[in-house]
C-alpha cells in the first residue's frame, strides 16, 4: 500500500465538482483519492468497498463553512472500523457593493 500523500490523494483540500440534479439541487463528486487517503487504503479499495455494499456513508451534519461559502455540511463515511469526515461547503457570499 503507498504511504506518500501524493500517492494516496493527500490531506490538503480539494475542490470538488458539483451540478445541478434532476430534482434541481445540486449533486457533488467526492474525490476517491482523498477518502483512500483518510481511511487508509487504496483508491481502487474505494470503488471495491462500494460495489460490495461496505463503504458507508455514517452520517450527514450541517457545520459552519470556514473558507468562505454561506453553508457547510460534514460527511463521515467508513469502511470496517476506519471513519473519515469530509466538509463540503458551497455558496459564495452576496451583497452589493
Amino acid at each position: 500500500m503507498p504511504t506518500d500523500t501524493r500517492s494516496l490523494g493527500g490531506e490538503t483540500s480539494q475542490i470538488t465538482a458539483t451540478g445541478p440534479s434532476p430534482d434541481g439541487g445540486w449533486c457533488f463528486g467526492i474525490d476517491s483519492m482523498q477518502l483512500a487517503w483518510g481511511l487508509r487504503i487504496r483508491s481502487d479499495q474505494i470503488f471495491q468497498h462500494n460495489r460490495a455494499g461496505t463503504l458507508y456513508l455514517v452520517r450527514a451534519d450541517d457545520v459552519p463553512a470556514t473558507y468562505g461559502a454561506t453553508h457547510a455540511k460534514r460527511y463521515i463515511f467508513q469502511v470496517g472500523e476506519r471513519q473519515i469526515g469530509i466538509t463540503i461547503e458551497g455558496g459564495a457570499p452576496s451583497g452589493h457593493a
